[in-house]
């Protein structure tokens, strides 16, 4: 199941860690990079993440949980990616 939103802004990990690291959350700064495009080249906004732009932005796919095993990763896949052109941000999300 994909999901198309948007937002002003929104975050992501950093490069993940080897298994069995833990991430030290008191001093973690989470970072995210959008992609910038041609107006041209804005995916079409209909709920289906297979626009082919969407290959041209970074996979952002490093989360931890919050409940019920705060700072374990994501039990879910979860795909974050994002775009902007000269009018618009353009979030992909697939969770």
């Amino acid at each position: 199941m994909g999901l198309l939103v948007f937002a002003t802004s929104a975050w992501s990990a950093d490069a993940p860690l080897p298994p069995g690291t833990v991430r030290d959350f008191t001093t973690y700064m989470p970072t995210a990079k959008a992609t910038r495009i041609e107006p041209a080249q804005a995916p079409v906004i209909d709920g289906d993440l297979s626009d082919p732009i969407w290959q041209k932005a970074e996979a952002i796919t490093e989360f931890y949980q919050t409940d019920p095993n705060e700072g374990q990763p994501a039990s879910e896949r979860t795909d974050v990616r994002f775009l902007y052109d000269a009018n618009n941000l353009y979030v992909y999300v697939y969770a």
